[in-house]
């Protein structure tokens, strides 16, 4: 069952299953590299990703026009894993390399940056200020894990 409709996605109910990927993710895969996003020294302790968890599917379309981006929330670092392969033809992000040091990221052109390509169980960590667009293909399923960053 859909539970969102967004621009270039579906967002779903999350099944149980998704909760044990995440603890999973959680005991298992290096976070160190998430704790340095959010600003935690390598002997903090991780807290728990927002809950409900997000799963989502890409959706073929046209949209958005070449040269159009996007950024999330500045204060949050965003954990996409995997379900299947993302990559140009099912659906994938493209980051705008250095968009998070400009003023206005969405100036930042994008034809020369090379897309997200993330094998199914593979995992990666992005900041809400870094800007990115989508390709036009779909299919490509995913968890996204959702952590704030301390005051």
């Amino acid at each position: 069952m859909t539970t969102v409709h967004k621009l270039k996605y579906h967002e779903f109910e999350v099944p149980g299953v998704c909760y044990s990927i995440c603890d999973y993710f959680m005991a298992t895969f290096n976070l160190d590299p998430i704790k340095a996003l959010l600003h935690y020294l390598p002997t903090d302790t991780l807290p728990q990703p927002q809950r409900p968890l997000k799963i989502g599917q890409f959706h073929e379309t046209t949209s958005p026009s070449p040269g159009e981006a996007f950024d999330e929330h500045t204060t949050h670092v965003y954990v996409t894993i995997a379900i299947t392969d993302l990559k140009p033809v099912n659906g994938a992000y493209i980051f705008l390399e250095g968009s998070h040091l400009l003023q206005d990221p969405k100036e930042k052109a994008i034809c020369d940056v090379a897309p997200m390509i993330l094998l199914a169980g593979r995992a990666e960590a992005w900041c809400g200020d870094l800007s990115y667009t989508y390709l036009t293909g779909g299919g490509g399923s995913f968890i996204t894990l959702v952590f704030e960053k301390p005051i």
